[in-house]
């Protein structure tokens, strides 16, 4: 196990501009991800990054194997039947992944759930789309006046 950065031990590089994703997955896919991730010695956010890199054709933004270090348990993020993962990803393929989710009639969310199933050979986990809501703009408090929503 690699010892932590410190006096006299650089940490790891920066990895550049990132962006920040959150989304439930069915358990059994989220229990391959940990055991795939951990056998690849990554962390389950970088196995994500670079899978979704890879699947979205931005290869070059997928994470490099490091060593992870042992910080002990972790509480579980469990939801009923779902587990909850964040990862981080290079701004780029976030911006693809948006622009795709949309695309298919889906949130983010469920459009990495499904992403994730199929990947991991687990079609049966994969959400379906189904039509996003458009929620407009949120009502904005100015100076005590709230503005008029735009239609």
């Amino acid at each position: 196990m690699a010892s932590m950065a410190g006096p006299g031990r650089p940490g790891r590089t920066h990895k550049g501009d990132r962006d920040l994703f959150i989304f439930r997955i069915a358990r059994p896919v989220g229990d391959v991800i940990c055991a795939r991730s951990a056998a690849a010695g990554m962390s389950y956010s970088d196995y994500l990054a670079a899978m979704v890199a890879r699947s979205e054709g931005m290869p070059q933004y997928a994470p490099q194997p490091h060593p992870v270090f042992d910080r002990g348990e972790l509480p579980d993020a469990k939801d009923g039947d779902h587990d909850l993962f964040t990862f981080r990803i290079a701004r780029p393929v976030g911006r693809v992944i948006r622009a795709r989710s949309a695309a298919a009639g889906m949130s983010y969310s469920r459009y990495f759930a499904a992403m994730v199933a199929r990947s991991e050979g687990m079609p049966q986990y994969a959400p379906q789309p189904h039509p996003v809501a458009d929620q407009g703009e949120l009502p904005i408090m100015k100076d005590g006046d709230r503005l008029k929503r735009s239609a």
